[in-house]
């Protein structure tokens, strides 16, 4: 008994440390998308750390025992942080199980596992020991997790403190005299360009090359970029200065590596020079402040892995969460940290089985106010008669409908994602091609079926766009290719050399409508140069362009 305090402080402390293993893990693992910081990960962990410590206090109340206590706290914690990959599992099984019933599985077996130890503990003789050890393990797994992410973190905070390492355009030269066309931007998001579709696929796409001549658009067939995934590109397109000043040089030092090492070796540079994408540059894109000094009403139409960017609406793709007005310049950098935290454990750990509740939860705390649309199922309707019709194609269609209804000049930067892997979305939904599941890593077998499916709801959208206005510039833009960590393993082992796996990562599709009212356009444009124009033709002049047209 003389052993109970010391004891019941160790446990107190593997209580405190014991959640912050699988937090750490997970945030490490996803901080390069995450759009969160160090000091966002502190402020979960800290409030993280205060439940599990009420939880073993529970656990002791009950059992009469510290040890015990904290077998059931470890057997409450695990299950809760490999959920998801507990869910799949079963899922290869039995369908009938759903996640609210597995959680209630877990909550049934803790409960008896708490009643049974308090009455026999087959451990008892060795509990000192057993304690020492466990608190041992926990006390290094912790430091383990935690060492490189506060080193990290106290880096960055330091270095975002001192001088400034890049700039990024916030005053911008406006010309009234300018025209002020509507202007679209439509995302392709993981499509190719024509010439990689045909060196690799064997599809020289000749029939969208006319449809899209014959639209007035100017092809840019061999198009790259080399951020090589989604937040990247979006920072080296809409945001010149800072391109210019400071992320094009990080981009070229990683630009040999693929996509899981590029990002991580990325995000560690800009790390240590202070910087955080989502919270200094994306709430800040160059482009979109442009627009608005220039009068326009800037909207965007994306996922939000895009992040909550500083436009005068924001559509989300989700059918529950459509419509964000942002009359206060978006919640403060702390607080989407924390909202993306949240909406990531809501999608990897038992808070799955209320993740409608969690990511409203995260939407309120980080001061955002979704408004519902109106139904456009009929019009939608008529747009893909002949089309498949999947949800994300329509999702697409009720977002630029309703956008129409926002006065002009505007600005519409509108995300396809259809192109994008997975790369069974199609099969899936459809249960096309055969009852045999298909590995959602088979570009060789399935990414041109997606991108034939994404030119159809593309010529689908412009072609809805000029029926209200045939004298819109629209840029049709990739961001990047083949990028997944998963997919390119698999076209290695399937035989392509890392040169061909590079070069279908930063192969991306490209045109611009440029009608002749607004200057035209002799030549292609690089994507890194298409901002560059937009701005310095419809806004005033304020950038230099990157290659001479």
């Amino acid at each position: 008994m003389k052993r109970e305090p010391y004891d019941l402080i160790a446990g107190l402390a593997a209580a405190a440390f014991l959640p912050n293993i699988f937090l750490f893990y997970l945030l490490t693992n996803n901080r390069v998308f995450g759009g969160f910081t160090f000091w966002h990960s502190l402020i979960i962990s800290t409030i993280i750390s205060v439940i599990s410590i009420g939880v073993f206090m529970l656990y002791r109340a009950i059992t009469q025992k510290t040890e015990t206590a904290l077998y059931v706290l470890i057997f409450s914690w695990i299950p809760f942080w490999l959920f998801h990959n507990i869910y799949l599992l079963i899922m290869g099984i039995t369908t009938v199980i759903s996640r609210r019933m597995l959680v209630l599985i877990h909550a049934i077996v803790i409960i008896a596992l708490l009643f049974l130890l308090r009455k026999y503990n087959p451990f008892e003789k060795y509990s000192q020991l057993i304690i020492r050890v466990l608190t041992g393990v926990i006390f290094v797994l912790f430091l383990l997790n935690t060492g490189p992410v506060l080193y990290t973190g106290i880096v960055y905070s330091v270095n975002s403190l001192s001088k400034q390492v890049y700039d990024i355009k916030s005053d911008f030269v406006v010309d009234e005299q300018l025209p002020s066309p509507d202007i679209y931007w439509l995302h392709m998001d993981g499509m190719m360009s024509f010439d990689t579709v045909y060196d690799y696929f064997g599809d020289a796409q000749e029939e969208l090359k006319i449809e899209l001549e014959q639209r007035g658009f100017n092809i840019n067939e061999g198009a790259e970029l080399n951020p090589g995934y989604t937040q990247a590109s979006t920072v080296a397109m809409l945001s010149p200065d800072f391109y210019d000043s400071y992320f094009g040089e990080r981009l070229n030092e990683v630009a040999h590596l693929l996509k899981y090492e590029r990002s991580i070796m990325l995000h560690d540079k800009l790390d240590s020079d202070g910087i955080s994408l989502y919270i200094d540059i994306i709430p800040h894109h160059e482009m979109y402040k442009a627009f608005s000094a220039k009068g326009y009403n800037t909207i965007a139409i994306a996922g939000a892995g895009h992040g909550y960017v500083a436009t005068d609406y924001f559509y989300r793709f989700n059918n529950d969460l459509p419509l964000l007005i942002n009359e206060s310049g978006g919640a403060s950098g702390t607080l989407n940290g924390i909202g993306n935290i949240m909406r990531l454990l809501a999608t990897t750990t038992s808070l799955s089985a209320i993740r409608g509740i969690v990511n409203d939860m995260a939407s309120s705390v980080q001061g955002l106010v979704w408004l519902p649309i109106p139904d456009y199922d009929e019009e939608v309707d008529r747009m893909t008669m002949h089309s498949l019709g999947l949800a994300t194609e329509r999702h697409l269609y009720m977002r630029l409908l309703d956008s129409y209804s926002i006065d002009s000049p505007k600005f519409v930067y509108l995300a396809n994602y259809i192109p994008h892997s997975p790369f069974n979305k199609i099969v899936v939904e459809t249960g096309g091609l055969d009852s045999t599941p298909v590995n959602p890593n088979n570009v060789d077998l399935l990414y041109l079926l997606h991108h034939e499916y994404a030119a159809q709801v593309l010529l689908i959208t412009i072609d809805t766009i000029l029926e209200r206005n045939p004298d819109a510039v629209i840029i049709i833009q990739g961001d990047h290719g083949i990028h997944s960590i998963t997919t390119q393993p698999y076209m290695l082992e399937m035989g392509y050399s890392k040169s061909q796996v590079l070069e279908m990562n930063y192969s991306v599709i490209s045109a611009v409508r440029m009608p002749p009212q607004y200057g035209g356009l002799e030549e292609p444009l690089d994507p890194l140069d298409i901002s560059r124009l937009l701005v310095n033709r419809f806004v005033g002049r304020n950038y230099d362009m990157l290659y001479d047209r």
